[in-house]
């Protein structure tokens, strides 16, 4: 019988910033630790005081969170640590000596029940969201009279409507424009009403561990004359402003955690499912040794029959969508006639917003906003038309220790490849997550589970999947 057996690695370091300083810094607060060590009784810098933690990351939300429960650690003025950690405290996750997740805290709470034993069981809970979720969060009230009578506030509003107004031509770089609303965004949180002039609190922390750059494509290109029309009175965020110009799911923005750099990156891309694309994704081959459970098959959920992508204030607007799908009348939309009989009309439509209008009478012929519409809606069509075989679901596996594995296997990561049942499978999000006298475990949620050449091209659905599912099974049943 083969199976792994590992000792618990785990630290989950716990720090307080400076609001009120223009710079970072920070003080600790305490590392918990997943095995017995050397601990100031007095100071509790280190403790083993951690019942269970589960931190996640995913690529439909920003807003990914995180979980610890302590039990009740008394030092010696009967403090616990419901007393000691506060919220907006930073978090930071680490397994097998690699930083694998960073958030701060949002709430805290003691809880109290009877176990089935009818013992009592109080714990403490400590619950947050990660860097990301703080970005999102940061809200930028974009009202006239919160900075009017001051000129750097007025300067500032108006170098950010600019930002978000402006026009873009066809083929420049999407990137740059992210990094201009990001730098626009912030002058402008800095300037209204002179509360924050020096840029303390969140800002430090922002431009601390926020890397809003490196990830962003340079290869994405502008397909249709732009004008951005973003600012708007009322609450915003640069994330909203951000997944505006987005379109998914033909372009992805998500966060992703840097252990190397210990910073949250920004990934803005196309989503990767052209050949060349799919071809370059790291992927993780699982081995069934690590694997705890799963569940995995397939579903019509999801099937589309009819692609198009529509463009607001050109003659391909929503409403004459349909009447474009009937053959002869010029352009046709991206279809599926075979599906169509078995499934019905099932659309997938997407709106590519704020197409400058007044180069419409300019931007046409061979490379215009037909060709331009024809060609988004067969990308569609080829990315999604298996959908109705692609295999999705979850795996449950032993949480990665990439020096175990000599750099052959590493940690999964969304947006990434996972190789299992001899396919390939799109990470979408993962769980990490550990209960005291269980295992630590990694749940990863997949799609697009099929057969691919070694370019990266779709060949064919998995076959024989209940076989190959039955040879992981029964190595789980005899552990």
């Amino acid at each position: 019988m083969d199976y792994i057996k590992r000792k618990i690695d785990f630290e989950v370091r716990i720090v307080r910033p400076n609001y009120n300083s223009s710079t970072y810094i920070e003080t600790d607060i305490v590392k918990f630790i997943s095995s017995e060590r050397v601990i100031d009784s007095k100071q509790f810098k280190s403790s083993t005081a951690m019942v269970s933690y589960n931190f996640g990351e995913s690529l439909a939300s920003v807003d990914s969170t995180f979980a610890l429960m302590l039990t009740l650690e008394e030092d010696n003025v009967g403090q616990t640590w419901y007393d000691k950690i506060l919220e907006m405290d930073l978090v930071f996750i680490s397994e097998f000596g690699e930083s694998r997740f960073a958030g701060y805290v949002r709430s805290r709470r003691y809880v109290a029940k009877v176990g089935s034993d009818g013992k009592p069981e109080r714990r403490i809970s400590i619950n947050g969201g990660s860097l990301g979720n703080l970005l999102s969060s940061f809200k930028l009230v974009i009202d006239q009279y919160l900075y009017q009578g001051s000129e750097l506030a007025e300067d500032a509003a108006k170098q950010l409507k600019e930002a978000l107004t402006q026009k873009m031509g066809v083929g420049q770089q999407i990137a740059p424009l992210f990094i201009q609303i990001y730098k626009s965004f912030f002058a402008l949180v800095l300037k209204m009403g002179e509360t924050n002039p020096s840029g303390t609190g969140i800002k430090t922390i922002l431009d601390n561990f926020i890397d809003y750059d490196s990830k962003m494509s340079k290869t994405l290109l502008i397909q249709y004359p732009l004008v951005l029309s973003l600012y708007q009175i009322g609450e915003n965020n640069i994330w909203e402003i951000w997944s505006q110009m987005v379109h998914p799911p033909i372009g992805e923005l998500f966060g992703l955690w840097n252990f190397s750099t210990e910073k949250y990156e920004i990934v803005f891309r196309q989503s990767p499912f052209d050949p060349d694309d799919w071809k370059g994704l790291t992927i993780n081959n699982i081995p069934s040794i690590i694997v705890t459970d799963f569940d995995i098959g397939t579903s019509i959920d999801e099937v589309f029959t009819f692609y198009y992508v529509t463009l607001p204030g050109s003659p391909y607007s929503r409403n004459e969508a349909l009447g474009l799908a009937v053959e002869g009348y010029g352009f046709t939309p991206a279809m599926d006639k075979e599906k169509w009989k078995k499934y019905g009309y099932k659309s997938l439509m997407i709106e590519l917003r704020y197409f400058n209008k007044g180069e419409l009478e300019t931007f046409t012929g061979e490379g215009g906003v037909g060709s331009v519409i024809a060609r988004l809606s067969k990308k569609l069509q080829t990315w999604y038309t298996n959908n109705d075989e692609f295999l999705s679901g979850k795996i449950e596996i032993m949480t990665i220790d990439n020096r175990a594995w000599d750099g052959k296997l590493k940690n999964p990561r969304i947006g990434e490849k996972i190789g299992f049942i001899e396919g390939e499978f799109y990470l979408e999000s993962t769980t990490h997550a550990w209960n005291y006298g269980g295992p630590m475990t990694t749940t990863l949620d997949v799609s697009r589970g099929y057969n691919y050449t070694a370019f990266g091209n779709m060949i064919g659905k998995i076959n024989n999947v209940g076989s190959k599912a039955r040879t992981i099974t029964s190595k789980i049943d005899k552990r």
